[in-house]
């Protein structure tokens, strides 16, 4: 029996604590030995938490009309997505807990846009990051992003403010 430290004990999850877990397709990926404990139990407590919601997976939890339900309420309440302020499309978990996968609560639930979901969701090897990696990532992204279009804005201002002070390049 193997305890995931969330009040259950089950030998169901055998084949993730083997090296294999499923990904958000019900593909099955290998994970060789670099994936630490918390990477593997992430993902084994949430597919315990999805098997006893009644589902027979991530991806049929993610097909449900209980998940769409989830996702539109945040991407109403939140429709720019966190990394970047463009358009959200996703939501992504930063931890699974059973409040946030049945919606109780929104708490480490982020509207996401594609291209961000992604680069956070996985390294540029290819490996995929666990919840917090991922949303550690994403809090890096957005301290980029944003920071980079706030930069913008405040030259473009100093730029303004330069011109009507009459020091805008012209030497006449």
């Amino acid at each position: 029996m193997i305890d995931l430290g969330i009040g259950v004990e089950s030998n169901i999850l055998n084949r993730v604590f083997a090296g294999i877990v499923m990904d958000m397709e019900d593909k099955e990926i290998w994970m060789p030995q670099v994936y630490d404990d918390a990477y593997v139990n992430a993902y084994a407590r949430r597919n315990m938490i999805v098997f006893e919601l009644g589902f027979s997976s991530y991806r049929s939890y993610l097909r449900s009309p209980l998940w769409k339900e989830i996702r539109g309420k945040k991407l109403k309440r939140d429709p720019q997505c966190w990394g970047c302020d463009k358009r959200a499309q996703q939501v992504h978990h930063g931890d699974y807990t059973r409040e946030n996968l049945t919606g109780e609560s929104e708490k480490d639930l982020y509207s996401v846009c594609k291209r961000c979901h992604r680069w956070i969701e996985f390294t540029r090897g290819g490996d995929k990051r666990n919840p917090k990696q991922a949303t550690d990532e994403l809090k890096r992204v957005r301290k980029i992003r944003i920071g980079r279009a706030n930069r913008r804005v405040d030259n473009r201002v100093k730029m303004v403010a330069k011109c009507r002070s009459g020091y805008c390049g012209n030497r006449n």
